[in-house]
């Protein structure tokens, strides 16, 4: 089961929307995947997807979260469970409201990726990495580098797994692979008349 006690650091840093961050960019982007966080941003936002309390939670069952906003619904769907509604509020800073917790995207390339950081009621921080496709070594490493940089501990970082965007992407392939390979153009071309 999972243990929240040994992966809380405490507060952290002062958490403050990045100036720099393209809002419209943002609004423009029709999904966004969670790989990659602290774990206890991922143990908690496991625990209020389930509904259960963390310590009911196996660590193989945070591993393979999927986690995926969809902005075009405002649906949220993770861990195998069916989607819920989840909507993006924002309070006059434009930090992330959920519940009395707000999220800070403090840093972003305004094109692939945005880090931002939570600061729970009970005093806690954490942080999660928001991507728009599949986490790549570099995005990964300059998330590394923000966490070191706030302060965050990075031996609690935890990569979970974004399979939907995978078979997603495998299908595509194959959907393209099939259609070009079968097409009466292609058929025609590669069955020389002799």
């Amino acid at each position: 089961m999972l243990d929240e006690d040994s992966v809380k650091e405490g507060k952290v840093c002062e958490p403050k929307v990045w100036d720099g961050f393209d809002w419209d960019w943002f609004r423009s982007v029709p999904t966004w995947h969670l790989p990659f966080w602290s774990k206890l941003d991922l143990y908690r936002t496991a625990a209020a997807l389930k509904e259960r309390p963390i310590s009911a939670i196996k660590e193989s069952e945070v591993l393979n979260a999927n986690v995926i906003w969809d902005a075009k619904t405002s649906k949220l769907s993770g861990f195998g469970l069916p989607e819920i509604d989840n909507p993006l509020d924002f309070d006059e800073e434009k930090r992330l409201i959920f519940g009395e917790d707000r999220h800070s995207y403090m840093f972003s390339d305004n094109k692939s990726y945005i880090f931002g950081v939570t600061a729970w009621t009970d005093g806690q921080q954490s942080w999660g990495l928001w991507t728009t496709g599949p986490l790549t070594p570099e995005i990964r490493e300059k998330a590394l580098g923000h966490a070191k940089q706030l302060g965050f501990n990075q031996n609690f970082a935890i990569e979970s797994s974004n399979a939907n965007f995978v078979k997603l992407l495998i299908d595509t392939i194959f959907r393209f692979q099939f259609v070009s390979y079968f097409s009466p153009i292609s058929c025609f071309q590669n069955n020389k008349i002799k």
